[in-house]
């Protein structure tokens, strides 16, 4: 979608994470984290940047999570500081990296029973893949 293959591995649902010397917790109180990896390959014609800061409608793919109601959606959490982070990455052609998107969840929608799923968007297009912890994954 919009120049680019993703390919959603797994995730996992965590209250705080390390990494290096640093420790990551959710920004607002009652969330908590969704690390959820990802490959992505450059398969346009030029170099490209995924899920820039500052992005063109209809031109660069969103990837958001929703709940099952498809209201409520979630936006990619400010992870620049994070060697695995995905977003704003430059690529040139041909090019595959594999890392990690992280969202922030309300504790009612992480812990509850009604599925959640990625969205993938580019304009009108929409693509929604079940979000599944590593362990559920596994099953």
């Amino acid at each position: 979608m919009g120049g680019w293959e993703i390919t959603y591995h797994d995730c996992e649902i965590v209250e705080s994470f390390e990494e290096g010397s640093f420790v990551y917790t959710a920004s607002e109180a009652g969330c908590q984290i969704v690390r959820a990896r990802f490959t992505i390959t450059n398969i346009g014609s030029k170099q490209n940047t995924f899920l820039p800061i500052v992005y063109t409608i209809a031109e660069d793919p969103l990837v958001r999570l929703t709940d099952s109601s498809h209201e409520n959606y979630y936006e990619v959490s400010d992870g620049l500081t994070l060697k695995s982070n995905l977003m704003s990455e430059t690529l040139n052609p041909g090019v595959s990296m594999d890392g990690e998107l992280f969202f922030q969840l309300p504790d009612e929608v992480a812990q509850g029973t009604e599925p959640v799923y990625i969205v993938i968007s580019l304009g009108e297009e929409e693509i929604f893949c079940p979000l599944l912890e590593a362990e559920e994954a596994e099953e």
